[in-house]
C-alpha cells in the first residue's frame, strides 16, 4: 500500500509539472519568468488588459501599471513588459535584460496593426533628449511592437527615439519610428575596440520626417555591434543605415531594407584592417532629400 501511494503520488507530481510546462508554452511564457502589464487611463483598443493602470496596482494583467518605469523597477532579469495601447508621454531607462512587449510585437511596422501603444516626448525637452535609453554591460533586451514619436515642434532639438550603449543580444523589432535625429543609434565604445554582439533589428517601419533635412539625421547609426538588420522600411532620412564595425571579429548581415525619399540607403564606413565581412543588400529605390 505504502509502494502503490508513493507510485501514485510521484506520478501526481509529474503530471503538475507537466500541466505547469504546457500551461506557460502556450501562454508564451517561460519557466519562472513573470509578466507584467501596463496600461493608460483608457481601455481603447486594449490586447493585455483588462483595467486602466494605476501607481498603487500590482502590475497584473487585471491591475496594471500606469507607467513602463514602475514595470521596469518590478522587473527582475529574462521578465517580459506588455504595454497596452494608449498614449504614453513617458521617457524610461532599461537597466536589466527584459523584454517590452508592444500591442504589435508580432506585426511589422509597415502592416496592418492594430491599435498602438504610443510613446512621445513631454512638451519640455533638452538637446539630446532620449526617449527610450538602454544601458550598459549587460546581454538580452527586446523592444517590440511599439509606435515611438518624436513631434516636429522638438525641431531644431535632437533627440533619439532609442539609445542603446554596450549591449549584447539587442532586439528591436516591428517598431514604428517617427522623427528625431536618430531613430535607433546603437553605440559601443569611440576608442573602436569595445565589441557587442547578437544584434538583430528587423521589420521596423522609420519615417524621420523633416529631420530628413538635417545631415546628422539616421535611421539606425550601429557601432562595433554585430549581427543583422533586415526588412526594415526607411522613409525620409538622410541616411538610413550607418554601419560601422571597426576590426570586429564577427560577421554581419544587411538585407533587404527597403529605402525611399532619402540622401542615401547605406553608409557602410569604418571597416577597418582585420574586421569580419558583412554582407550586405538592400532595395534603394529612389534618392530624392525631401525639403519642407
Amino acid at each position: 500500500m505504502k509502494q502503490r501511494y508513493l507510485k501514485n503520488f510521484t506520478g501526481q507530481k509529474l503530471l503538475v509539472i507537466f500541466m505547469v510546462i504546457c500551461s506557460s508554452l502556450i501562454n508564451g511564457t517561460a519557466i519562472g519568468q513573470t509578466s507584467y502589464y501596463v496600461n493608460d487611463n483608457s481601455r481603447t483598443g486594449d490586447v493585455y488588459t483588462s483595467a486602466v493602470g494605476a501607481s498603487g496596482n500590482a502590475g497584473t494583467s487585471s491591475a496594471p501599471f500606469a507607467t513602463v518605469t514602475a514595470a521596469i523597477a518590478a522587473a527582475t532579469a529574462g521578465d517580459v513588459i506588455y504595454v497596452d495601447a494608449g498614449s504614453y508621454t513617458e521617457q524610461f531607462t532599461i537597466t536589466k535584460p527584459i523584454t517590452l512587449n508592444g500591442p504589435n510585437a508580432g506585426i511589422a511596422g509597415n502592416g496592418s496593426r492594430v491599435a498602438e501603444a504610443i510613446f512621445q516626448f513631454p512638451t519640455i525637452n533638452t538637446n539630446g533628449s532620449t526617449l527610450i535609453t538602454v544601458s550598459s554591460n549587460f546581454s538580452g533586451v527586446t523592444i517590440a511592437g511599439f509606435d515611438l514619436r518624436c513631434q516636429d515642434a522638438t525641431i531644431p532639438q535632437y533627440h533619439y527615439l532609442i539609445m542603446s550603449s554596450k549591449i549584447d543580444n539587442l532586439t528591436i523589432r516591428n517598431n514604428r519610428l517617427y522623427g528625431s535625429e536618430i531613430a535607433m543609434y546603437i553605440l559601443t565604445s569611440g576608442a573602436q575596440n569595445d565589441y557587442r554582439t547578437g544584434m538583430l533589428i528587423e521589420g521596423n517601419y522609420v519615417d524621420c520626417g523633416p529631420n530628413v533635412n538635417n545631415s546628422y539625421n539616421r535611421g539606425i547609426y550601429v557601432q562595433g555591434t554585430s549581427g543583422t538588420i533586415q526588412d526594415n522600411q526607411f522613409l525620409n532620412t538622410n541616411n538610413a543605415i550607418q554601419y560601422m564595425p571597426y576590426s570586429h571579429s564577427t560577421s554581419s548581415v544587411i538585407r533587404r531594407n527597403t529605402v525611399t525619399a532619402s540622401q542615401f540607403g547605406l553608409y557602410h564606413n569604418y571597416q577597418n584592417k582585420g574586421s569580419a565581412p558583412v554582407t550586405s543588400d538592400y532595395t534603394f529605390q529612389f534618392s530624392r532629400k525631401r525639403v519642407c
